[in-house]
């Protein structure tokens, strides 16, 4: 289990899917992003889209720190059900809008909500998922006050669209944060 580390649910606890397809983001490593992030946008009016949301702990921090909502976007039937089940369990039902489809196709298939994103982009390290989504993100319509924040391994090369700017990049043991905005 993990915790909601800060804002309105802190100290509730998540359930993360069972086995290796799942990586969730360390309490340590979320709290440095979302101290980062109070400084550039303004959680309520935003919304959050957790892509490869797994236990759905990015999403839920977003929530509670007063994002609007959370979309959740999760491929894997096993990670979903514990989403789900971390949604329920924090009765966060009405804020939150989930749905089990790989990322490519939900940004296929949904236009993404006229606020401002804050986007977490998390996917599984080793699968060239970052080269495939990215573009895919720069061709969406994204409002201009939205971050993008990506984490990786430091050792990860991807290539970030030239619609995108790097504001920061910040690196914790050998995970790196990169924090983007829509040019």
């Amino acid at each position: 289990m993990i915790n909601i580390i800060s804002g309105e649910l802190r100290g509730r606890q998540l359930k993360v899917p069972e086995g290796l397809k799942v990586r969730p983001t360390s309490n340590k490593i979320r709290a440095a992003m979302f101290n980062v992030l109070r400084n550039m946008i303004d959680f309520p009016e935003c919304c959050a889209l957790d892509l490869y949301a797994g236990s759905g702990a990015l999403g839920c921090e977003a929530l509670s720190h007063g994002v609007s909502q959370s979309i959740f976007v999760e491929s894997q039937p096993p990670a979903y059900q514990v989403l789900s089940a971390n949604i329920t369990a924090l009765k966060l039902e009405s804020r939150s809008r989930l749905y089990n489809l790989t990322a490519i196709n939900f940004l296929r298939q949904f236009k993404l909500p006229h606020e401002p994103l804050l986007i977490f982009l998390d996917p599984p390290y080793l699968q060239g998922e970052y080269d495939l989504i990215l573009p895919a993100l720069a061709s969406c319509f994204m409002h201009q006050d939205s971050m993008l924040v990506i984490e990786s391994p430091d050792v990860l090369e991807y290539r970030i669209p030239k619609e995108f700017d790097i504001i920061k990049t910040k690196r914790y043991g050998h995970v790196k944060v990169n924090f983007l905005t829509k040019i």
